[in-house]
């Protein structure tokens, strides 16, 4: 499965809605040294899935959110650590189940994008061991494909879209701002005229309250030329304030601009590329913001490798690296001067790339891409080194390596279903 190629193109069309309030801050605060721990690490792990094979079992396929039992380490039941206790239906299937909110937010809807089908899935989770299939929805209106997705304070989930719906060749993707209900509230272009034809992709997104902007990558998800920018977007509003190119660099790490983060801060944002490179975005508050390399962790001669998911735990950036089976912590405490301090290797069947952490332990979920065996893995951070290890206990019972495979995924009722699993949140 392939995730990345890249676009450019960027203008602002903004698409107003009637009666929209302004923005107001949003996303999830990220994990920070100092933050005081919840009492209890989270409880469950929900882990978005496609199924692939449609012959295996006497069951149909279907795609599913699988709710994991995490039962807290103090507690002596080992056998309810990593048991799937539920698979949450939706109407549809070979989806290709891909990103959903990074990060779980109380009393408000679970949204998750099948990238193939160009859909949204809506989950109730008021009750956490038992959420709920609420909606499908099938369209943004002039845009097609929704990918990332991240929450709003103000109630609301900001997404990005890959395409728009109209005939042009290029037809550049853009923003949409939907209610709890899943209804579209306005949407703006990423067509840029400082880019004229450029097919431009919106991929990953990060919101930065403190500044009053969002912050978006440009990469296709197949082999489409496209060009290499970085968009800066007023959040008030969703207007497009200026897009860019990442500063080229001999080992081609300018190429494919995939997920932006902001640090503890609040204010500092970091983007690394597919072909891992890590950018630091500057005068991100004015109108001309631009970016700077501060570190290549490709491997010379290694073709594509895959910088994937990153997530930031206080002053680490933890990212898998897809084709060099591995993750590596960054100590990002310097962001210009960002620093490896340790790699955690997966074997070859594994090739990691969604990683979310727990906001109230040291654990980081992390998916398979989908090139090897569909594997669900845990591992934990030490908080003061950066040191990762994998959780041992997370596994499949007389399994002989961690880990859940999700090639069979059976539920409490018995269900069978091979599967694919891709993001993956921890929940209270």
């Amino acid at each position: 499965m392939r995730h990345c190629l890249l676009a450019v193109v960027c203008a602002t069309a903004t698409l107003p809605l009637a009666a929209q309030a302004t923005l107001a801050s949003a996303a999830p605060s990220r994990i920070t040294a100092s933050a005081p721990h919840a009492p209890r690490p989270s409880r469950y792990l929900y882990v978005w899935s496609s199924t692939m094979d449609t012959t295996k079992d006497a069951v149909r396929p279907y795609d599913f959110l699988a709710v994991v039992d995490l039962q807290p380490d103090d507690t002596s039941a080992d056998a309810r650590y990593g048991h799937v206790a539920r698979l949450v239906r939706v109407p549809a299937r070979n989806t290709m189940a891909h990103h959903a909110e990074q990060h779980f937010v109380e009393g408000r809807h679970f949204f998750t994008s099948g990238f193939h089908s160009g859909q949204l899935f809506l989950f109730d989770t008021k009750a956490h061991a038992d959420p709920r299939f609420v909606r499908r929805i099938d369209s943004v209106p002039g845009f097609v494909t929704p990918h990332s997705l991240v929450p709003l304070s103000n109630g609301h989930v900001l997404a990005t879209v890959q395409f728009s719906a109209g005939a042009s060749a290029d037809r550049p993707g853009g923003l949409a701002e939907l209610d709890d209900e899943g209804r579209v509230l306005r949407t703006s272009s990423a067509a840029d005229f400082a880019f004229p034809g450029a097919h431009i992709r919106p991929y990953g997104i990060e919101v930065v309250p403190a500044l009053d902007r969002v912050v978006t990558t440009s990469s296709p998800m197949d082999d489409e030329k496209t060009t290499f920018v970085v968009q800066v977007w007023r959040l008030s509003d969703l207007h497009l304030l200026r897009s860019f190119l990442l500063a080229a660099s001999a080992d081609s790490a300018n190429t494919y601009p995939f997920e932006p983060r902001v640090l503890g801060d609040g204010r500092t944002v970091l983007v690394n590329s597919y072909k891992c490179g890590l950018y630091r975005l500057t005068a991100l508050e004015t109108l001309h913001p631009s970016a700077d390399l501060v570190l290549s962790l490709s491997r010379p001669g290694a073709g594509f490798q895959g910088c994937a998911v990153p997530s930031v735990v206080g002053h680490f950036w933890v990212m898998p690296i897809v084709y060099q089976h591995r993750v590596a912590v960054l100590d990002v405490s310097d962001p210009s001067h960002p620093k490896e301090v340790s790699s955690l290797s997966c074997d070859s069947t594994f090739f990691p790339h969604w990683s979310s952490a727990d906001p109230s332990s040291d654990r980081i979920v992390i998916t398979e891409q989908g090139d090897g065996r569909p594997r669900v893995m845990i591992a934990r951070l030490d908080p003061h080194t950066g040191a990762l290890r994998w959780d041992e206990r997370f596994r499949d019972p007389g399994a002989t390596v961690p880990g859940l495979d999700f090639d069979r995924v059976e539920g409490p009722a018995g269900v069978v279903a091979a599967a694919m699993p891709h993001a993956s949140v921890f929940v209270p």
